[in-house]
Order: C-alpha cells, then structure tokens, then sequence
C-alpha cells in the first residue's frame, strides 16, 4: 500500500516576480531594433506582431504594427525588427508582453 504524503508547504500563498528587460536598440525610419531579455538576461523567443505596441510619445497616439521580424546581431543576440506603417516619431514608446503575460516599456528620445 502507497500512502502519498504533501510536500511543501499548504495554505500559503507565493508571489514570484519576473523581470522583463525590453531595450530600444536604434530607429531608422519605419523599422525600430529592440532586444527583449528575460531575468537571466536569456532572449525571450517567439515574439509576434500582437506581443508589441508602439506608442507616439507626443500625441499619445498607437502607430501600427505591419511585422515583427527576429534577426541575430552579435552584440544582442536576437533581436527585433518592429515594421511600422509610417515614420517612427520620436520620443517613441514600445511596450511588449511575454508569453507569460509580463510586460514592459521602454521609451525613445533623441
């Protein structure tokens, strides 16, 4: 006979954080370069078009998205390329969601 016993702690309630670095690497008219890191600064993979916003800074306004293209360089690893529908103004805020649903924010300026 098997008696299976609990293990760890019950009734507890635990809280985890995880961190989400998101960089703005460069702009060059309608493209933005962004690297996105989890906490042991690991790429995040698989990022689409739906995992970003982009976000005048000025006006506020959501600039859309047409594509999302992931390309290696050897300084970030992987790294983004954001096609946007229009000339990227700046200041510029991107904002992304992980798989997991974290999300962060970085913001352009000049």
């Amino acid at each position: 006979m098997k008696i299976k016993l609990p293990i760890g702690l019950e009734g507890y309630k635990f809280t985890v954080v995880e961190l989400l670095n998101l960089t703005i690497i460069a702009i060059d008219e309608s493209n933005i370069l962004v690297s996105v890191k989890d906490e042991n600064k690991a790429p995040v993979t698989d990022l689409e078009v739906g995992n970003f916003k982009v976000i005048d800074a000025d006006t506020n306004s959501t600039i859309g998205l047409e594509q999302v293209i992931s390309d290696y360089d050897e300084k970030e690893q992987l790294i983004y390329r954001l096609v946007c529908n229009c000339t990227v103004p700046t200041p510029v805020v991107v904002e992304v969601w992980s798989p997991e649903n974290i999300h962060a924010i970085a913001k352009y300026s000049p």
